[in-house]
């Protein structure tokens, strides 16, 4: 019996009402997300810099990046956050596996 992949049945983690976005994260991301400002973005940067930093060692090995490199994280991250689903998995494994285009 061949064992068959399709995409279509593939579901995420979570069910469709069921939100897997950290506790810790939930208003700065809805704050980010009902009203993106400079504000809510600062605020949703800051309290993903762990994960940024995590995501900047990983892939570029670096434990003190440039500030140029440190930018371009930042809008990787900003990017992410525009195409989190919190039903399909949690905000920062979303934020460090976008970083992968750092390597």
């Amino acid at each position: 019996m061949a064992l068959s992949f399709n995409p279509k049945k593939m579901k995420g983690l979570g069910s469709p009402g069921q939100s897997l976005l950290e506790q810790d994260l939930s208003d700065p991301y809805n704050a980010w997300k009902s009203t993106p400002n400079p504000d809510s973005t600062a605020g949703i940067l800051q309290v993903l810099q762990p994960s940024i930093d995590q995501g900047l060692r990983l892939f570029t090995g670096q434990t003190a990046p440039s500030p140029n490199l440190r930018s371009r994280a930042r809008q990787t991250v900003l990017g992410a956050l525009k195409t989190y689903k919190p039903n399909m998995g949690t905000l920062r494994t979303h934020v460090v596996n976008a970083m992968q285009g750092m390597r």
